[in-house]
């Protein structure tokens, strides 16, 4: 076949750029943009951030092997890589009940990861990290000694909001914490994600903007989730991020048994609700909105949706590997309000299953995982754009290939893929590929008008499955192949010819109507490939 000579297979990249490997000298290559950090899945199955690493230890003598750097109060001693915390009550009401305490570790508005092992030996109230007046940790320990990780915001209080300090919420509360450290964790964002959530093969993943209205979504033993007839075991398994952060939700009594928060909502909006899951020792699981008496059954066990009602729709469950499930659903708000939804086990006293990484986003399907603590995150759109120039594309005939999918066949706006002339005051001069709002494909050749229409879909396939399209364009030869079939073409099509075509992107007119989807695979070609070709290349 004849060699392409552009050639998008999603692989090598940096912050800003996405390669190429054709044409090899670097003018395929896209410019990459989406100035927040994100998550993919890696090869390896586990959900990561991208972009994500750790700076240096901020704490000193972090493992309490000898008596300096910290300074102690109320009776709290330092020794043999032991310090015991002794409570004066919660730290953030005043500077004397501070057990131990650091300076120079946090500066406010920066996120840090807190890791530090400990236990309780003396009363049962819960230990507390902070910084300044503001507590970042506050966790109920048991009397073994266990590991602990978190993810943190320092806040600014006061000129104190520096320190690290650590003390206990109840007066006379005795702890043990041992290599307790602090790092920043650096973002570098505009990287593009190589996503292999479908499976080996890879794709460029491109969302649009949302966020994740749960906060700790990850922490379900914090006093933010409320538990009825339920008990939380933190940190009890591998998560899908492949560290030991997962929650077991564990039924206490022969009733329905449940964690729930609420979360605000706009009337007549549609939000999404996700959750990872992994079988212990029962198969059911449900997603309740409580608010709008809704429901939601999935056999966890299994990977089916077994049930759902009318105001909870389009339940969906995703296999991400090593027993652990997504499962998600949609509603419409009826109202502005606080919606109270959570996570059931029904008639599970003394069963079990695994949880994490609860999300609340407005939009009509689940994207990508978005991490949260104490406050809501947000992950900006992926653009991903001007691949080309005008010595690489023919405005005389060539073709126009993708391998792809959507999210979901009723997007709130059209998206696209196109070359064009690197004009951004118009779309002439255009090629593109357009996915409606209706979940119909339409090609456009010469421009976007519909007097520009090669092909017009009747909306009755399915683009949230993986799929071959082409357009091969040259004046007697236009034609569309979808998945190894010829289409037949729109009939009021008029051929016009082109000129100055210069850049290939996700978009329209660079970064307007940006596509939203996976894509495995994008290719120009210079010359009209024949039609025996084109099957080739688009057959599944």
């Amino acid at each position: 076949m004849t060699e392409p000579k552009l050639v998008l297979i999603p692989s090598a990249y940096k912050a800003g750029t996405l390669y190429s490997p054709l044409p090899s000298n670097g003018d395929g290559d896209f410019t990459f943009s989406r100035t927040t950090a994100a998550t993919r899945v890696n090869k390896d199955g586990f959900i990561e951030a991208t972009g994500e690493s750790l700076s240096s230890e901020l704490v000193t003598n972090g493992g309490f092997y000898i008596d300096t750097d910290w300074t102690k109060q109320n009776g709290s001693t330092i020794s043999g890589g032991v310090a015991t915390i002794i409570a004066n009550g919660a730290i953030t009401s005043t500077a004397a009940n501070r057990a131990v305490q650091q300076d120079n570790v946090f500066v406010a508005g920066k996120t840090y990861e807190i890791t530090f092992i400990a236990r309780q030996t003396v009363g049962s109230g819960k230990l507390q990290i902070g910084n300044g007046f503001s507590s970042l940790v506050q966790k109920d320990l048991t009397s073994e000694f266990n590991t602990y990780s978190f993810r943190v915001v320092a806040g600014a209080v006061n000129s104190a909001d520096h320190i690290i300090s650590v003390g206990g919420l109840t007066v006379s509360d005795e702890f043990e914490v041992k290599d307790i450290s602090v790092k920043e964790v650096l973002i570098e964002t505009n990287i593009p994600r190589i996503d292999y959530s479908d499976s080996s093969c890879p794709s460029l993943l491109l969302e649009p903007t949302r966020s994740n209205s749960q906060v700790y979504s990850e922490e379900f033993d914090n006093s933010l989730w409320i538990k009825q007839r339920a008990s939380i075991t933190p940190n009890d398994a591998i998560s899908p991020s492949g560290l030991l952060n997962a929650d077991k939700l564990m039924g206490t009594s022969g009733a329905s048994s449940y964690v729930y928060d609420g979360v605000s909502v706009v009337s007549g909006s549609v939000y999404t609700i996700s959750v990872f899951v992994k079988y212990i020792d029962i198969s059911q699981f449900s997603i309740v909105n409580f608010t709008q008496s809704g429901k939601a059954n999935f056999n966890i066990e299994n990977g089916t949706v077994t049930s759902n009602s009318a105001t909870l729709t389009e339940p969906k469950i995703e296999n991400y590997g090593n027993g652990w499930y997504r499962c998600s659903v949609k509603f419409t708000a009826t109202a502005n309000a606080s919606v109270n939804y959570g996570f059931i086990l029904d008639n599970a006293i003394d069963k079990s299953v695994h949880i994490w990484g609860a999300q609340f986003e407005l939009g009509n399907f689940s994207t990508s995982y978005i991490p949260t603590t104490t406050s809501a995150a947000t992950r900006n759109q992926d653009f991903c754009i001007g691949a080309g120039n005008a010595a690489l594309f023919n405005d005389n005939e060539g073709v126009l290939y993708a391998e792809l999918n959507l999210f979901e066949l009723t997007s709130s706006i059209n998206t696209y893929i196109s070359i064009d002339d690197g004009s951004d005051a118009s779309f002439d001069n255009t090629i593109a590929f357009q996915y409606r709002t209706n979940g119909s494909l339409r090609c456009y050749f010469g421009g976007l008008a519909t007097s520009n229409l090669l092909f017009l879909g009747d909306g009755t396939f399915d683009f949230t499955k993986n799929h071959k399209i082409a357009i091969r364009y040259k004046s007697g030869e236009m034609a569309v192949y979808l998945n190894g079939i010829s289409q037949s073409l729109y009939g009021n099509f008029v051929y016009t010819s082109l000129l100055g075509l210069s850049r290939l992107s996700f978009g329209t007119n660079n970064t307007s109507f940006v596509f939203q989807g996976k894509c495995k695979d994008l290719r120009y070609y210079d010359t009209a490939l024949t039609d025996a070709e084109l099957i080739e290349l688009t057959t599944l």
